[in-house]
């Protein structure tokens, strides 16, 4: 899977916090992006500071956005395709 790293090393995994004010990610996001796993969610860095603090601005950023709903994405266009091919069969 190809990583998307900006050049604030923060990616675009992760999710909003439900306040909006950080990112949370999973143990294996927070891992890829070298960082320290919290069980509240919180990716913290190796060298101090916080990957959630300091990615907060990706809460809002479209790109983020459509990547956290890639598999809906993903799985609407696969069901769109097969429901196109078989109505052009049938016709």
């Amino acid at each position: 899977m190809p990583k998307y790293i900006s050049m604030s090393g923060c990616g675009l995994s992760g999710r909003p916090s439900e306040d909006g004010e950080i990112r949370l990610y999973s143990r294996s996001q927070c891992e890829r992006l070298g960082g320290i796993y919290h069980a509240s969610g919180e990716c913290t860095r190796l060298e101090g500071g916080s990957f959630s603090y300091d990615c907060r601005h990706l809460n809002k950023d479209p790109l983020a956005m459509l990547y956290a709903w890639k598999w809906y994405i993903g799985g609407a266009a696969a069901v769109g395709g097969v429901l196109w091919w078989r109505r052009s069969r049938n016709a």
